[in-house]
Formats: C-alpha cells, structure tokens, sequence
C-alpha cells in the first residue's frame, strides 16, 4: 500500500505514546496534539482504532502526497499549484505546511489552539526559528 502524508489532531484528557515507523513519536499527554506521519490506510486505521481504546478522538486535518523529498522525478512544477507556487521552497518540508489551506501554512491557517500545542515537539520549533517568512512571530 501507498503510504501518504497525514496530519492529525488527537483529543482528549488519556495519554498515549506511539511509535510509527515512518514518522516521529506521538507523545499525547491530555489536551490538544497536532501529528504527522507517513501511513498507509490500514495504518490509520491502527492509530484509531488505538487511540478510541484510550478515549481519545483522531481529526484527520490533513491528507496529502508522499513526502517532497520522495517524490520522484523532482521537478519545479511538482510544487506548482493552481495559485501560484509555494511561498519558499522550505515550505513543502515544514511540520506546518498545509498545502490545500489558504495560505498553506498551519501557523495562519489552524486554529491557536491546534498550533501552539504542536509546540511541544522540537520539530515545530526547529521549523518555525527556520522560517524565513517569519510565521513563528504570528503566533500569539
């Protein structure tokens, strides 16, 4: 099966820890978690199917190709969408590109909530003091 990239919202007041092969830990501990991995549907499914088992809810925020730096050929208009393309070429490797959203950024496009409890992994931080666009600056 094709693996894509998903990004999710877990909720809800249990706790859960899990490790996918092809993504970085989800480390739930109550409240609001924004996560990414790369998952098949079967594997999905498993997720859910494990987090119902602790009470917690799964919001599937975002369905979208393999990973940029997979896809194969790699060419400049593989970035181009029907506005225009991407703000940076950084963008399509951030934890908070969000291409189908209005402003392809999860920073402008989530809501508060959902961004500043992705701030809890250091990829988000890493990502947003990297960002040239300066996005990290928005958030309040």
């Amino acid at each position: 099966m094709r693996r894509l990239l998903w990004t999710f919202i877990v909720r809800g007041a249990g706790v859960a820890d899990l490790q996918v092969k092809h993504g970085p830990p989800l480390n739930h501990t109550g409240g609001e978690t924004v996560w990414k991995a790369l998952l098949t549907e079967a594997e999905v499914a498993e997720v859910e199917a494990y987090l119902q088992s602790r009470d917690l809810t799964l919001e599937r925020l975002h369905q979208g190709r393999d990973d940029i730096r997979q896809t194969s050929p790699f060419t400049v208009s593989s970035l181009v969408e029907t506005e225009g393309v991407y703000k940076t070429v950084e963008c399509p490797l951030c934890f908070f590109f969000h291409p189908q959203g209005e402003n392809q950024c999860g920073v402008r496009d989530w809501p508060l909530e959902s961004v500043k409890a992705s701030l809890s992994h250091p990829k988000c931080i890493a990502d947003l003091d990297a960002c040239t666009l300066k996005r990290g600056a928005e958030i309040e």
